[in-house]
């Protein structure tokens, strides 16, 4: 599997996920199987397993296990992890074009963490990449309903004026700016 020497003289989980790498390439499936077996009891504490793990699933036809190694992950995983462990099986679930798991695990993540801008940006682009204009629109239209601060109304405002800019009428532009300045007018009332 991996020699001795190399595990030794170098960090043994960038050995493994070379390994990984190098059998996708050369289409060794049977070895594969294995080899992602030994990662995941030896490094099952490790955030950067999983999603390679994940994508090797994806890459062997395993995709009905995927949500399983998910399970797996979070129970292995410390709680602070979990978070970046979702998100990243989401995108691979979009890149892997089952949308509908993507959604479900970020609409998780935001309901559970509404304050998580970088969930919010990274649900939304996912949606936007997809060509499902509409979901994201519903999804800022949840996040604008959120109380946050000035400073992360605005990063949400700004990506929601830019969606209706590249996707929207002119009437959804307006409509945006409008609520971005009901937002600002009614926070300065809280303010004062």
């Amino acid at each position: 599997m991996c020699s001795r020497e190399a595990l030794n003289c170098n960090d043994p989980l960038e050995i493994y996920i070379s390994v990984v790498d190098i059998l996708k390439k050369n289409k060794r499936k049977d070895r594969l199987s294995s080899v992602l077996t030994t990662v995941l009891n030896k490094f099952k504490t490790e955030l950067r397993v999983w999603p390679v793990a994940a994508e090797a699933y994806f890459w062997l036809g395993k995709s009905d296990q995927v949500h399983n190694l998910l399970q797996r992950a979070l129970r292995a995983l410390p709680n602070q992890e979990h978070i970046p462990c979702i998100v990243s099986f989401a995108k691979l679930y979009a890149k892997h074009d089952n949308n509908d798991m993507a959604q479900t695990l970020l609409d998780d993540v935001v309901t559970s963490y509404p304050k998580r801008i970088d969930i919010w940006s990274v649900y939304v682009d996912m949606l936007i990449k997809a060509g499902l204009i509409d979901s994201a629109r519903n999804v800022l239209e949840r996040a604008v309903l959120q109380k946050l601060k000035p400073n992360k109304m605005q990063v949400i405002y700004k990506k929601y004026l830019q969606l209706e800019e590249n996707h929207g009428t002119d009437a959804t532009v307006a409509k945006v700016k409008q609520q971005a300045e009901q937002w600002v007018k009614n926070y300065a009332k809280t303010v004062k």
